[in-house]
């Protein structure tokens, strides 16, 4: 897969600029070996992580904001080729977030542990803050499961669902283009279903006045005046030809 996905990157396109950001069922030497060798940057989380913990206590932990920590060293798991850099970062139980519980592998007393192997020239801390922002990216994919109903495959020809799922992600992109050019700035992290409730499910009625067409809004619409002023910049925006 991972060399398929090389294979359709455009060749103007540098290798060293590639950042493959993997879980632990990509945790391999071979894998990390061919990365290397391609001159790909990766973080990849490491699979069983106790056989971390010493190494990661040798080298001593960093203090990083709200009791968490960051250790990081060099070593050479068993049969692979060379020295890789490898960080574990310890987060207090109480303290973890939804997210961080995902990538926790091992769990000691009050911590929780995650471990990284990485080639890129990164703080410690940033290596874990780089991994962690591709859960961005399931957050869209629960959106268009759950509000856009990528759940509900239509029918059982390819070419159809195909089409089917280019026109989710095109109404996706539609919805978070509309934020950030039409909506205030609160509006920015919303999901799709906040700005359909907000903004496109109402009981309005569409009128005809000396020959134009008028919608008339609920007359305790709270979103009014939002809605009034991102449908002005709607009319100002003008599509690249």
């Amino acid at each position: 897969m991972v060399k398929r996905c090389l294979e359709k990157v455009p060749s103007s396109v540098a290798r060293s600029r590639i950042r493959f950001l993997a879980d632990s069922g990509y945790f391999s030497g071979k894998l990390v070996a061919d990365l290397d060798q391609a001159g790909c940057g990766y973080i990849m989380v490491a699979s069983k992580v106790k056989n971390f913990l010493p190494l990661a206590y040798r080298a001593g932990f960093k203090k990083m904001h709200f009791g968490w920590g960051v250790a990081e060293f060099n070593y050479k798991p068993q049969k692979w080729k060379a020295n890789h850099r490898f960080i574990v970062v310890r987060r207090p139980v109480q303290d973890a977030p939804e997210q961080a519980d995902q990538l926790t592998l091992l769990q000691v007393g009050r911590f929780k542990y995650s471990a990284y192997v990485t080639n890129l020239d990164l703080k410690a801390q940033n290596i874990w803050r780089t991994y962690h922002s591709r859960a961005n990216v399931e957050k869209s994919i629960r959106e268009l499961l759950h509000h856009l109903a990528l759940n509900k495959i239509p029918t059982q020809e390819w070419t159809a669902n195909v089409a089917f799922f280019q026109m989710l992600l095109f109404a996706y992109n539609l919805v978070h283009w509309f934020k950030r050019l039409c909506l205030p700035r609160e509006y920015f992290q919303v999901t799709v279903e906040t700005i359909r409730n907000d903004f496109l499910v109402l009981p309005g009625k569409l009128t005809c006045r000396a020959g134009h067409n008028v919608l008339l809004l609920p007359r305790d619409y709270h979103h009014r005046k939002t809605f009034l002023e991102a449908a002005q910049k709607i009319q100002k925006l003008r599509l690249p030809v």
